[in-house]
């Protein structure tokens, strides 16, 4: 299958031509509930389990535990035996729970295909407990066996109570610190960017050719992937280079606790020293030092008959390794016994040392794609998964359209149980790929979305043919707020982040009405810097942009603002001084925030 039929299927948007007017205030209303799906189970497969030795437990008639032996589950949960087993000698636990109508959950402490723990409940007759399959699971984020569904424990459709913090030291503004480009005169792009931890910064770019700061690369390479690092005032200190034959694109970096650097991305190169595994692409990780020596390097090893792997995202722990995600057809090498149903979305957890301790997969007949990661401080691993299955997996998503992307936000803790999912959906699309872990547990998402409605799914209006929408979850997976980011053209927002001094929200546009009412459209799509308080509400918005076409990919912050990375093909306005205009070019600049 041709490379670039694969990205334009995961990408592929089918617009509304509808519009709608301009409301008299500027500011589109916050959609107070982001609505999550009705409720269904998000399977989560692929985990290796180690066997465990029962030890007997007793409990009454009514399953309640008369004493505290038992074993943890493949789950992590207590479980105890009844006494009884089944009639081929499997032996029965109780759960301690029951659902909505009263009856115990029982398990054999075995999986389906997909790794989930299959639940039973369960008649005594004759002395025998006989056991009927169910698709109800326990609730244990409660004492109570109150209502379960088939995902009581993982949805919610109601907005929490949010308090929300007042900003003691308020951006009211930003101003421009410096922009600095790679001066590449041809398909050129900054995408990811990270702070370091020296004050500078880290990012990671692709580039189609040897000019500017890649003057040096070999120019025997196709298009390759870069690790830039950045002084405090925009300088390069360092650069680290991947190419080879085949094509190799680097698409996000992370600094870990030793400070080492880890840049992922895929790799169709055959003589490179991680070469290709698989018949078209293969997954790569690249380590440098802090000072950007080169370290290690390794493609996943895959199927050599499958249309390749791709990593996607990574974020470090504080356990000093780190997590990555993306998608992959493979079925052997890392994906031994997983399904092939199209691309599967996978997330890996590394030790320092790159050796795997734990691997989710989630599957569907469509593609399905981890695209963002981030990490707390205490190891809560927060994920954006985009799909455009409605199967498998992703039931949930049945009787919406399945020709674009929706999105499932998660939260796993530090080994890889999942604590809770969301669902971000529409009649259109709805990808997100933007994420940041915040102070209070829970996390900042942002993404992109169009319906063929006013509203339905998750939204309840949209104004152009894209929107730029952000959502605020607590750590239990509440709503607290949400909002469009848009004016009645093509909206994406692209990264989020927060900060003391309000949230910073990046993306792209064409409009210049609603959100962006105070700017003309410059070219095609305008860069965007957007500040929003702890409640969403707006406090000020910028463009970064000039005739041509511009967007800002991501931001990082610095002790005074932030910086953002991105590509533009203007030579006028914010990017006079751009070296090679008329060429897609990578920038990155400095801004600080102007303080109230």
């Amino acid at each position: 299958m041709n490379i670039k039929k694969i990205i334009a299927a995961l990408m592929s948007v089918l617009l509304i031509l509808l519009t709608f007017a301009a409301c008299s205030n500027n500011e589109p209303p916050n959609n107070e509930d982001a609505t999550d799906t009705p409720p269904e189970t998000l399977v989560i497969s692929g985990e290796s389990t180690e066997e465990v030795t029962a030890i007997t437990g007793s409990t009454d008639k009514d399953g309640k535990v008369i004493d505290s032996e038992g074993i943890v589950d493949n789950d992590g949960h207590k479980v105890y035996y009844t006494g009884h087993d089944t009639d081929d000698g499997k032996k029965i636990y109780t759960t301690g729970k029951k659902d909505s109508n009263g009856n115990i959950l029982y398990t054999l402490n075995t999986t389906d295909d997909r790794g989930n723990l299959i639940y039973f409940t369960g008649k005594e007759e004759n002395g025998k407990l006989e056991l009927d399959k169910t698709n109800a699971v326990p609730d244990y984020t409660t004492n109570e066996n109150s209502s379960l569904n088939t995902n009581t424990r993982y949805t919610s459709t109601s907005t929490v109570s949010y308090k929300v913090e007042d900003i003691k030291e308020k951006a009211t503004d930003i101003k421009k610190g410096f922009l600095t480009y790679s001066g590449a005169k041809g398909d050129d792009t900054f995408k990811k960017v990270i702070p370091a931890e020296d004050g500078g910064f880290i990012a990671v770019t692709f580039s189609m050719t040897k000019a500017g700061m890649y003057d040096d690369v070999s120019k025997s390479w196709n298009n390759f992937g870069n690790i830039v690092k950045f002084s405090a005032d925009g300088k390069i200190e360092w650069k680290y280079s991947v190419g080879g034959d085949g094509q190799i694109d680097l698409s996000d970096v992370t600094q870990l606790k030793d400070g080492s650097i880890v840049a992922v991305g895929y790799t169709l190169a055959t003589d490179t020293d991680a070469p290709i595994n698989s018949l078209l692409n293969s997954s790569l990780i690249v380590k440098v030092s802090e000072d950007g020596e080169y370290m290690w390097s390794y493609s996943f090893p895959g199927d050599e008959n499958s249309n390749g792997d791709y990593l996607v995202s990574v974020c470090a722990t504080p356990d000093g390794g780190f997590v990555a995600g993306g998608r992959a057809d493979s079925t052997a090498g890392f994906f031994n016994g997983t399904q092939s149903d199209h691309f599967k979305a996978f997330l890996f957890k590394f030790d320092k040392k790159g050796n795997v301790e734990w691997r989710k997969t989630l599957t569907g007949s469509r593609g399905n794609t981890f695209e963002a990661i981030d990490v707390n401080e205490d190891g809560d691993i927060f994920t954006l998964c985009t799909t455009l299955s409605n199967d498998g997996s992703f039931t949930a998503f049945k009787g919406y359209n399945n020709q674009t992307a929706n999105t499932v936000v998660m939260k796993f803790n530090k080994k890889g149980a999942l604590e809770w999912s969301k669902n971000l959906m529409s009649s259109g699309l709805s990808k997100f790929i933007a994420i940041d872990a915040t102070k209070d547990g829970g996390c900042l998402v942002g993404g992109t979305f169009s319906i063929y409605k006013r509203a339905d799914g998750s939204f309840q209006v949209n104004y152009g043919g894209t929107d730029g929408y952000v959502v605020k979850y607590d750590e239990n997976g509440g709503v607290c707020w949400s909002r469009n980011v848009a004016g009645a053209a093509d909206d994406e927002v692209l990264g989020v982040a927060e900060t003391e001094n309000g949230i910073v929200i990046v993306g792209k546009t064409k409009s210049n009405n609603l959100d962006f009412s105070e700017f003309d459209n410059l070219g095609e799509y305008d860069g965007f810097v957007m500040i929003v308080d702890n409640a969403g509400k707006t406090i000020c918005t910028n463009k970064i942009a000039g005739s041509g076409n511009d967007t800002v990919n991501d931001l990082a912050l610095t002790e005074t603002g932030f910086v953002v990375v991105g590509w533009t093909n203007s030579a006028d306005n914010d990017f006079a001084d751009n070296p090679a205009p008329r060429s897609f070019s990578g920038f990155c600049g400095k801004y600080d925030f102007v303080i109230k």
